[in-house]
């Protein structure tokens, strides 16, 4: 990303491919078009706004440190049915190609992505 920025002076180009190119690599083949492009949503609204507390900070810890608990969260409390669900202490009732990934779930990962990037900028600031 950094050196992105050195060469391109649009912000959607430094802060955005990075961004795509994350969402890209967590993509689920098994959603389908559709399903995989919601699915896909919360996952290019987490890399912009990680992206944005890397460029606040000056560093990758916090970006970091978010990623790693949003694993353990999504490894050890609640996983998407057919996924890696062996240490989940809860599974979703649908899986990622059952095409059920409800509007309301998507809106909520949205919403939680949003939340935690508001509480995590203040201190990217300081």
């Amino acid at each position: 990303m950094q050196q992105l920025a050195a060469r391109f002076a649009a912000r959607a180009v430094w802060m955005g491919l990075p961004a795509v190119i994350f969402t890209l690599l967590h993509a689920a083949p098994g959603a389908g078009w559709v399903g995989g492009a919601l699915l896909m949503a919360p996952i290019l609204a987490f890399a912009l706004a990680a992206a944005d507390l890397t460029v606040r900070s000056g560093n990758l810890g916090l970006a970091m440190g978010w990623h790693f608990i949003n694993n353990c969260s999504a490894l050890l409390l609640v996983s998407i049915k057919g996924t890696l669900t062996g240490l989940a202490l809860y599974t979703t009732p649908y899986g990622v190609n059952e095409g059920a990934l409800s509007a309301l779930a998507i809106a909520a990962n949205l919403l939680a992505v949003g939340l935690m990037w508001r509480l995590l900028r203040p201190v990217a600031s300081r």
